[in-house]
């Protein structure tokens, strides 16, 4: 995969031309950050013609070899400090995927395909994080939250993930997830209502 950058002016704006080898389609992407008062704003926006991801249906896989793709995020972070070198920040984001199902009831093919991704299936999703790096005296503990919200299916993921650094290049963590909203969402499925991650 070969990459062209293009830097069009010093507000972190860049135009990226993505040349795909093999039968994948050529994609074009832009990205762009920048600070406004308090808040840094970032997005990125990535098209296609034609969809280099599988796309399955009622008829099996589907011909989108003529369709304008576009995958696009756009965000915004705040930072905010406390005490005497401790910070936390918050980051709300929208991801728009032009290669996902618009329905939930369509989830079924591309499950029984093989092709599922998570957090790639839906079209729309909107994120809420909480970022608390080694607050206090617990400078080797990073706390996090954050909501995952399918905007199309309606279901939803709120995880609080706790990380150790036991010693250098090595870290513990340990993570709680509640699954709530709609029963057939993808946030949701095989009927998901907690669970609990290590590692």
């Amino acid at each position: 995969l070969l990459q062209q950058h293009y830097r069009l002016s010093e507000r972190e704006t860049e135009v990226m031309e993505l040349i795909a080898r093999g039968n994948r389609r050529p994609t074009y992407g832009a990205d762009l950050s920048a600070g406004i008062l308090d808040f840094d704003i970032h997005g990125e926006l990535a098209y296609s013609h034609g969809s280099n991801q599988a796309h399955y249906g009622a008829g099996g896989l589907e011909d989108r070899s003529k369709r304008d793709t576009f995958n696009w995020v756009a965000g915004l972070s705040y930072e905010h400090p406390y005490g005497d070198n401790d910070s936390f920040s918050v980051t709300l984001e929208y991801f728009r995927n032009g290669d996902g199902y618009a329905k939930s009831s369509d989830y079924v093919f591309p499950i029984a395909a093989g092709t599922y991704t998570p957090f790639y299936l839906s079209e729309q999703y909107a994120m809420l994080m909480l970022y608390l790096p080694n607050p206090g005296s617990w400078n080797k503990t990073t706390f996090s939250l954050f909501n995952i919200y399918d905007v199309s299916d309606r279901s939803a993921l709120t995880k609080v993930n706790a990380a150790f650094l036991l010693m250098q290049d090595l870290n513990f963590y340990v993570g709680a997830s509640y699954h709530y909203g709609k029963k057939d969402g993808e946030l949701r499925l095989l009927g998901s209502r907690y669970d609990v991650s290590t590692g």
